[in-house]
């Protein structure tokens, strides 16, 4: 019948094999964070992580304390429930499985208890110490990912609630860049409507922003809900920015237990020195740290600093080619300055297929589009050179003259309006 557990789910032995909702357990429940047991289960011939929360618990009529308090506990729980269902279908409306965003498929309650169901996934990741010796532009790629991740949300109106880099999945993928999953949307909740219950807001004390801070420690609840919102979370990735970039978090008096407090108490916040550390983002990361929210950056602006001109990283080359240049050029155009992740093969520098807006990626015999916000670009211009460069869509680049070799439409390939004196031109499917 399997092994026995050694915790009681509903006064009954929980065990392996036993079915939860549809979700037959295939391992031992662990707990984790003081809040949560997590185990695997198997449905449909298909393996899921799924998540027991300890808390909150639904009351039932014979659940301990007075007709107030379950009435009350009734209420958290309700909240608790339609949040977590709206916030599951408002980002999985976002991004689908397999995605930078791991978010739940599935929320329900059984007796008591509330469970969540995530595609399993591989949680390793590459720790804050690496991140730091990698090179600048790898670095580069990194932080602009997570901020990529984070925006879908913060376009919602979604708070993260719980930042730090545990839940930050830091990969490597099959074309050698860097990308950034987040998880783990257990303390989110929509801008200026944290949970009324603030036992239920959480978080990591190591990354919270001054006003999370004072939410949770108000104890006569005077602090309302709507100053908590999504600049919360830009003041955790101030935080964890600074790791990444210098390898320690911000250096802060020795009295102060983290950030947060310093900042509240109006103390001199530094930066360990590093390589990574240019001007533009020790004024980013200051920005980010300021005590009043409204001070910080949104989310598109910390966006548009990291891609910003004046970033060191983002020049595509110090002397790129003609057929190089061509290409970005008409990318950044094309495209309207979306940043999308793209594993380009061009066969020469004057086709370049482009299917509903975005390039495709050749894979064997068929050709994918994929989103983000980097790509690596492989061109052949008509000199038989060849390029390949990480890069950024929709970076300004300086006028250049086109070479004379790219200038002649190509007579193998079918005419296309829209790139007249580029030399490309969108090759018919």
């Amino acid at each position: 019948m399997g092994k026995l557990q050694n915790r009681f789910l509903e006064n009954k032995i929980v065990m392996i094999g036993d079915v939860i909702n549809g979700y037959k357990l295939t391992t031992d429940w662990k707990v984790v964070g003081g809040m949560s047991e997590i185990a695997f289960a198997n449905k449909g011939g298909k393996e899921w992580f799924i998540k027991k929360f300890i808390s909150p618990k639904y009351p039932t009529p014979d659940s301990p304390g007075s007709e107030r308090i379950k009435a009350q506990k009734k209420k958290n729980c309700d909240e608790f429930e339609s949040r977590q269902k709206e916030l599951n279908r408002r980002i999985g409306s976002k991004c689908g499985l397999g995605g930078n965003l791991v978010y739940a498929v599935d929320f329900f309650r059984v007796e008591t208890c509330y469970y969540k169901i995530t595609e399993k996934i591989d949680v390793s990741s590459i720790a804050v110490s690496e991140i730091c010796r990698l090179n600048h532009k790898d670095l580069m790629v990194i932080l602009k990912s997570l901020v990529h991740s984070l925006r879908i949300m913060h376009k919602e109106n979604i708070v993260h609630g719980d930042l730090k880099p545990e839940n930050i999945l830091i990969k490597v993928t099959g074309t050698g860049t860097y990308t950034a999953k987040l998880i783990d949307f257990d303390d989110s909740y929509f801008s200026q409507k944290p949970p009324t219950d603030r036992e239920q807001v959480v978080g990591t004390p190591e990354y919270y922003s001054p006003e999370l801070y004072d939410y949770i420690s108000d104890e006569d609840e005077e602090i309302a809900g709507s100053t908590l919102t999504t600049k919360s979370d830009i003041f955790a990735l101030g935080v964890i920015f600074t790791e990444y970039i210098t390898g320690a978090k911000p250096i802060i008096p020795t009295k102060y237990s983290g950030t947060y407090t310093a900042v509240k108490d109006g103390a001199t916040i530094t930066f360990k020195e590093s390589a990574h550390l240019t001007p533009s983002l020790k004024i980013l990361l200051s920005k980010m740290l300021k005590l009043n929210a409204e001070e910080r950056p949104t989310i598109d602006e910390v966006f548009n600093e990291l891609r910003s001109p004046s970033a060191p990283d983002a020049t595509i080359s110090p002397k790129p080619s003609g057929a190089e240049m061509c290409i970005l050029n008409f990318i950044g155009t094309k495209l309207d300055t979306k940043y999308v992740k793209l594993e380009w093969e061009v066969i020469n520098a004057q086709e370049v297929r482009i299917d509903n807006g975005f390039p495709l990626v050749k894979k064997g015999s068929k050709k994918l589009p994929l989103k983000s916000d980097a790509y690596v670009l492989t061109a052949k211009n008509s000199l038989g050179e060849i390029i390949e460069k990480s890069i950024l869509i929709g970076v300004p680049t300086p006028p250049v003259p086109i070479p004379t070799e790219l200038t002649t439409p190509s007579t193998s390939s079918p005419k296309s309006g829209g790139l007249r004196g580029t030399g490309l031109s969108i090759a018919k499917k």
